[in-house]
């Protein structure tokens, strides 16, 4: 399938993300969805059905892995354990973790981007959100670009083309996309090193950026990994958007917490924008 993509969708947000840029990208969107028995297995559906039709897609591709759930150990597929509650600050691996599932669906995914000869995968894999998950952490992307690496070296059918988002790329896009004034002078300094076509990876020098973060004293972590507070001031927080940080901070309460908000047709949630006389709460 020329121009293809396949896209690893659960129906949630990160994964609906990713595939929105595959799209705005230009690509052709092969869906893959996998059904596991999970809780949550139904509502996943219906919204991946709904993205699907939303996005127009080339194909979709459904997946039974019940496997997962006979493989058992996690809350999310053995209703015999209950779910841990308020657990984002919590160190150990919560039991909702599912073992290895990303690794699973990459695997799987790898097999049908072959098969319907597609040229990338998209997955949404969120660090800030991994709050004890190992394979939503920076370590599991870097590990899977060794193993990309890898592939890449065995691949010898001419009609594969195997291509990767760079994972230094992307944590330093999650640094400028969370920060601050600060970063004037690593971006100053990192030009002067001569870094000024970095979006194509043949000039992208990640050694260059991380000197420059050095040289300036700034650090990484406290952008991408660290932990926020829920008063915390961010660099953002003086644009009106017309939806209102607290019920951004009381939807992330709830998505923590594994709560449904009410689609807004049913339900006005407050977040703030019906004070433009807009938007479906007001105008159902």
């Amino acid at each position: 399938m020329s121009h293809a993509a396949v896209c690893v969708m659960s129906g949630g947000m990160d994964s609906a993300v990713c595939a929105f840029i595959a799209k705005s990208k230009g690509y052709e969107i092969i869906a893959l969805h996998f059904d596991y028995q999970q809780r949550t297995m139904e509502k996943e559906r219906q919204c991946f059905e709904k993205l699907c039709e939303d996005l127009q897609v080339a194909k979709k591709v459904v997946i039974n892995a019940d496997f997962i759930a006979q493989i058992g150990g996690n809350s999310l597929t053995d209703t015999s354990l209950p779910i841990r509650e308020n657990g984002l600050h919590h160190q150990e691996i919560p039991n909702s973790y599912v073992p290895y599932r990303n690794g699973v669906f990459l695997s799987i995914a790898a097999a049908v981007a072959q098969k319907e000869q597609a040229h990338d995968i998209f997955i949404g894999v969120v660090q800030e959100d991994s709050s004890g998950y190992p394979d939503c952490t920076q370590d599991f992307i870097d590990k899977a670009y060794k193993t990309k690496q890898f592939i890449m070296g065995e691949l010898n059918q001419k009609h594969i083309k195997y291509n990767w988002h760079e994972a230094d790329v992307s944590l330093l896009e999650g640094v400028f996309a969370r920060g601050d004034r600060k970063l004037c002078k690593v971006l100053l300094t990192a030009y002067k090193k001569g870094c000024f076509f970095d979006a194509w990876s043949e000039f992208y020098d990640n050694e260059k950026w991380l000197e420059a973060f050095k040289e300036e004293n700034v650090s990484i972590d406290f952008y991408t990994t660290r932990e926020r507070a829920d008063d915390e001031v961010f660099p953002w927080d003086y644009i009106d958007c017309g939806v209102n940080k607290s019920h951004l901070l009381r939807e992330w309460h709830k998505a923590q917490a594994g709560e449904v908000t009410k689609n807004c047709k049913v339900q006005c949630a407050g977040c703030g924008s019906a004070r433009f006389d807009c938007g479906i709460c007001i105008n159902r």
